[in-house]
């Protein structure tokens, strides 16, 4: 379960948050709120929809294997979306880049100073979205801890 939850945040954080550049690159610097708001809110609604059906299919069918079927099912759709619909957005951020002067890249340090003290709205996403992941794992660790086991 743990090793589970190591690829889950990398993958989380390889693609998650790609899809949020490529939609903020498509809208421009006006509507970055609006981008990583529907981002947000429909990555949300998504999993609530996908834990409501797979409660659904586990409840009538048992829990193996048709409520996996449904990731496979998201895994094959994914991946043909992305083959068939998906374009580069390269083109949009050279475009927004180019109003931009100063092309010096920051240090891994300046990024994490300008995230967590210089930025108020970057700070508190950071904050949000690390009590939300440490609420997870710790649901998880007591459900694993608390719960009786079957004799």
């Amino acid at each position: 379960m743990v090793a589970a939850n190591v690829l889950l945040g990398i993958s989380q954080g390889l693609t998650w948050s790609t899809t949020v550049i490529m939609k903020i690159d498509l809208v421009g610097p006006q509507r970055r709120g609006l981008a990583m708001g529907l981002n947000e809110s429909t990555g949300y609604l998504a999993v609530a929809f996908t834990a409501l059906l797979t409660g659904n299919i586990a409840a009538h069918s048992g829990l193996r294997p048709e409520p996996f079927l449904v990731g496979v099912a998201y895994a094959a759709l994914g991946l043909g979306l992305s083959t068939l619909a998906v374009h580069e957005t390269r083109s949009h951020a050279v475009h927004e880049g180019a109003g931009h002067t100063d092309s010096s890249a920051m240090t891994n340090r300046q990024v994490f100073t300008q995230t967590s003290v210089r930025e108020p709205a970057l700070s508190s996403a950071s904050q949000a979205g690390l009590v939300n992941n440490l609420n997870d794992g710790l649901a998880w660790a007591c459900s694993r801890c608390c719960s009786p086991r079957p004799d």
